[in-house]
């Protein structure tokens, strides 16, 4: 797994969403792009192919979007929804969290994209679980939209499905600290050499060597 980015705590505190969608009422104004070969689906239940994508939402009784890896798609095609409006990032402190599902032996891979910066990425067969990505947006200014694109793996066991999804201001709990401040090294104490004895005093007679007595 590769997640370029920072990952946040569990927030404890309410922090402004920006944005939030769970599908349940409809697509949330998510906007197909068109620089790609098909679309993401709304879903209910599970995925019409055996093998792969999730039985139900995160929630487990809603809607949810995924991308349906079945003919006449083929590996690599790419499908790109975005964000119906474009958020500020001025300042750094946005948080990104959403739902994630990727089971399958032909899985595929998820990235996720603020404008042109692709700030998440994940791929492979995770098993049959729902999975949370929740961190800090590694973009400090400007205003962007946010991209989810699945590409499709080697077959069609890998439909990639993604739920719940809300931007919102990082709380102080869920920021991440600054770095500590560099600090040079303690140097080690000096070496010393060992302290001579006392010479012998000028004049004085050093003491004879001891010898055994003879009987």
């Amino acid at each position: 797994m590769l997640v370029i980015a920072v990952l946040c705590l569990a927030a404890t505190a309410l922090a402004a969403q920006d944005f939030s969608c769970n599908f349940d009422s409809g697509n949330c104004g998510f906007i197909q792009r068109t620089d790609d070969k098909f679309d993401w689906t709304r879903q209910f239940g599970d995925t019409p192919s055996w093998d792969t994508g999730p039985f139900t939402d995160a929630s487990g009784s809603g809607h949810y979007m995924y991308t349906e890896a079945s003919y006449p798609r083929r590996p690599g095609d790419n499908a790109k929804i975005e964000t119906p409006k474009a958020y500020s990032f001025d300042g750094g402190n946005k948080c990104l969290r959403f739902y994630y599902y990727m089971y399958g032996a032909d899985m595929g891979t998820l990235k996720v994209y603020v404008g042109n910066k692709m700030i998440f990425e994940d791929y492979g067969d995770l098993g049959e679980f729902w999975y949370t990505a929740d961190f800090f947006v590694p973009v400090s200014q400007g205003t962007h939209k946010i991209i989810f694109e699945g590409i499709i793996g080697s077959g069609y066991r890998s439909d990639i499905a993604i739920d719940d999804i809300v931007l919102e201001d990082c709380s102080s709990s869920n920021t991440p600290p600054p770095p500590p401040p560099t600090q040079a090294p303690t140097p080690p104490p000096p070496t010393q050499a060992p302290t001579p004895p006392p010479p012998v005093t000028d004049g004085a007679t050093p003491p004879p060597p001891s010898v055994a007595k003879e009987n």
